[in-house]
């Protein structure tokens, strides 16, 4: 997950996923969001599992 702190909270954020291995995707959902970055990641991993 990559995202500053003044970008962070109004949701300017991106996520990187290298190759096909997501073995550490549940741990990364678990990790508490906050501001419009929470909704944009829920967005972004949904859109994993596609």
């Amino acid at each position: 997950m990559i995202g500053r702190d003044t970008h962070y909270v109004m949701g300017v954020i991106g996520l990187v996923v290298v190759g096909n291995k997501q073995d550490n995707l549940e741990a990364a959902q678990e990790l508490k969001q906050r501001g419009k970055a929470a909704k944009r990641f829920e967005t972004l991993f949904a859109d994993l599992g596609s």
